[in-house]
């Protein structure tokens, strides 16, 4: 008998240990779900799961007066620019440009 009485203690002891952990756990999650609730709360009050309205695009009105652009040729009758000589055309190399194979070491 006394053997029963050991092992049921220990049993009963285990059992109470077993049912403190789970009130443990039960508090834990319960202040978790209410840190999440109020961080909830907070964030809709501050509107961040409000769905942001769309406007719909308008084209900025731009007001810009009409110009007439002229160009003064007058420029190109300066002494200077009349001066100006051609430069002699470079006849092209009678030469083969280049080896066979350009690939090859020398």
């Amino acid at each position: 008998m006394k053997a029963n009485s050991k092992g049921g203690k220990l049993h009963r002891l285990n059992m109470a240990y077993f049912y403190q952990k789970i009130e443990k756990q039960k508090k834990i999650l319960f202040i978790l779900f209410g840190v999440i609730l109020i961080i909830l709360i907070i964030s809709w009050q501050q509107g961040f799961f409000k769905i942001p309205k769309i406007q719909p695009l308008t084209e900025p009105e731009i007001i810009m007066p009409e110009k007439k652009i002229e160009i003064d040729f007058k420029f190109l009758e300066k002494q200077i620019l009349k001066d100006l000589q051609p430069f002699e055309e470079i006849s092209p190399s009678r030469e083969t440009p280049g080896r066979e194979n350009p690939f090859l070491p020398y």
